[in-house]
């Protein structure tokens, strides 16, 4: 319905949170790991399989919201007056994001992503309190240390230096900045992933094109990038515009000397 997450039942309060710790199960979520097993026996081996999580901090402007929304108007509150309750949620969330990345790790993924949409709308100060260390404490707690960790994040560039704190491997990154330019500023850090803007897949063969060539050539001819959309994809989009973006990647990039 083009709304998002919803959550029937909201923490805006210590006591909605002593509930919601009370109920939460893991268990629950059995489709997911059950389907992870099928498409790794489909797979064979051939390619990777990227199990994924919403960060702490994005999960949670959703459950105090109790949706996506244009203000945030009850997350900027609780930022404001209520830092505690704010991090028993991140807290609650964090632990539950272990369990969850833990148990997809067991079904069989090659590769974890965190998805931190909503990490743009806080300061540096406060995407360090309330984000990163949640993130970091997600990366260490993981069952398999070699399985490699995205992160993405909007508005990247004006969260590069936090970022630099960030114990990941990959760094996805918005359509907003060109990729070359956020490489020269983090250097070999960390390899990237994007950033192709997804309204491009509404355009003809000929743009798409282009567009691929500009990506690649602003990344440079150095290993590290995984090409990818720059947001998630989006209904309107037509999924043969997408087989047009992955067979011309193919051809485009194999002609393309990775040093």
């Amino acid at each position: 319905e083009n709304k998002g997450p919803v959550f029937d039942k909201v923490i805006r309060t210590e006591k909605d949170l002593d509930n919601i710790e009370q109920i939460h199960n893991i268990e629950k979520l059995d489709y997911v790991f059950n389907t992870i097993k099928l498409l790794k026996k489909e797979l064979s081996g051939k390619k990777p399989l990227i199990g994924f999580i919403g960060s702490p901090w994005t999960v949670a402007t959703y459950i105090i919201e109790g949706n996506s929304s244009k203000t945030f108007a009850n997350v900027r509150k609780m930022l404001e007056g209520d830092e505690k309750l704010l991090h028993g949620i991140l807290d609650m969330l964090t632990n539950i994001s272990i369990s969850y990345l833990n148990k997809q790790i067991e079904a069989g993924i090659d590769v974890a992503m965190i998805f931190d949409t909503w990490g743009s709308l806080l300061n540096d100060e406060q995407y360090e309190k309330f984000s990163l260390r949640y993130i970091n404490k997600i990366k260490h707690s993981i069952s398999n240390q070699d399985i490699p960790l995205i992160y993405y994040v909007r508005e990247t560039d004006k969260k590069l230096e936090a970022l630099k704190s960030l114990d990941i491997d990959v760094l996805g990154i918005d359509s907003t900045t060109e990729i070359g330019v956020i490489k020269k500023q983090i250097g070999d850090k960390f390899a990237l992933q994007g950033n192709l803007d997804v309204n491009i897949l509404k355009k003809d063969e000929k743009d798409i094109i282009i567009e691929i060539k500009k990506i690649l050539t602003s990344y440079g001819s150095n290993s590290g990038h995984v090409f990818n959309l720059g947001t998630g994809i989006t209904p309107d989009i037509n999924p043969d515009k997408v087989k047009i973006l992955i067979d011309n990647l193919a051809d485009i990039s194999s002609k393309i000397n990775v040093k």
